[in-house]
């Protein structure tokens, strides 16, 4: 293969990776929305059952410990999207610089021996 051709299939799994890795980041930050709407809706509606305030402190404490592990597990989502589209470009990296086909210097090494011996007559 030609370093033309692989610098095209080069530039297509770039171009695959990356819409790969934005529709995952989009699609995440539907779910995390969804999410924290969910919660905002639930702990609103268990606020007017509060009669007291240390039922109120306790109910802050659950809401805040909620939407920390929410954006605990958002971030971890994330940072997976990211590091498989990373790895996606340097395996996709390797094989548009790879070095020439195997195939084509063993036919070089083959045409050496003969040229060998022609100078040796």
């Amino acid at each position: 293969m030609s370093i033309i051709e692989r610098q095209t299939v080069l530039g297509k799994s770039l171009f695959q990776i990356n819409t790969q890795a934005i529709t995952d980041l989009v699609e995440l930050q539907r779910k995390n929305m969804e999410q924290f709407f969910t919660t905002n809706r639930d702990f609103g509606e268990r606020i007017p059952e509060i009669r007291e305030l240390g039922g109120f402190l306790s109910l802050q404490r659950d809401y805040g410990g909620t939407l920390w592990s929410n954006t605990k597990e958002a971030l971890s989502s994330q940072n997976a999207i990211f590091q498989n589209a990373f790895a996606e470009t340097r395996d996709a990296l390797k094989v548009a610089f790879a070095p020439a086909d195997v195939a084509s210097d063993a036919e070089a090494n083959e045409d050496a021996p003969e040229a060998d011996q022609a100078q040796a007559s």
